[in-house]
């Protein structure tokens, strides 16, 4: 695994090449340099800090903000180009940085982008698998505030079974149920996950045995989203 180092010099050279493709009026490929230097830094907070505050923190200092605004805003002008009949826009239909959103306070934000990536549109296009858009819709009732019973594929393939429990915290959420158990079990599947060699984190957000992290920031993201709908009443 790359040291925090070496991460943070591919961010720096990631964001250079987007403002080069930005010169160059190129938006599908300033969008998908923003969203690489985007996954990098939520590695390094994850695996470099130990707590939810400091990985944050760390968040804001490198101008999260800043550069899921930007994303957005990118993503949107796909969007619209797609609406208007262009099949040459390639919209990212991702939902990590709904999370990284809510996360850093953007709600709103976050909100947007689920929307993107909750299109049915572009979904036929640039499909999501089963269980991700099983996943989506229960993020989806998340924020409509509306009853989610979850459904996932019968069977559970690899890594899919670490992130279920999620699918059930958003079921006690939403349905008012057990949430005390329901982050328990994420809590053990995060445990788990982390120990497991055997499993394979492509995007280094999650963990797993080789390339562990140190907070789970699935769980204080979708209680953010979940808290700030009661703290508007």
């Amino acid at each position: 695994m790359a040291t925090a180092a070496q991460l943070e010099e591919s961010v720096a050279s990631t964001l250079v090449i987007a403002h080069d493709w930005k010169a160059k009026g190129d938006a599908r490929s300033e969008l998908s340099c923003l969203g690489s230097a985007l996954h990098t830094l939520l590695t390094v907070a994850v695996t470099e800090h130990d707590t939810m505050d400091a990985g944050v923190a760390y968040l804001h200092a490198r101008h999260g903000e800043e550069l899921l605004g930007r994303y957005y805003a990118l993503n949107a002008g796909l969007l619209q180009a797609f609406a208007q009949g262009s099949r040459e826009a390639a919209v990212d239909n991702e939902v990590t940085f709904t999370h990284i959103c809510w996360l850093l306070g953007q709600h709103a934000l976050g909100d947007d982008l689920l929307m993107i990536v909750c299109n049915n549109d572009i979904a036929k296009l640039w499909p999501h698998t089963k269980f991700w858009a099983e996943y989506h819709r229960a993020i989806s009732c998340l924020v409509s505030r509306t009853p989610y019973v979850p459904n996932p594929p019968a069977k559970l393939k690899g890594y899919e079974k670490c992130w279920a429990p999620y699918l059930d915290l958003v079921a006690a959420l939403t349905t008012y149920g057990d949430l005390e158990a329901a982050l328990e079990a994420c809590a053990a599947s995060f445990k788990r996950r982390n120990r497991d060699k055997r499993l394979i984190d492509y995007r280094q957000h999650d963990g797993d045995g080789r390339s562990p992290v140190r907070w789970d920031f699935r769980v204080p993201s979708i209680l953010s989203r979940w808290r700030a709908a009661d703290a508007r009443g």
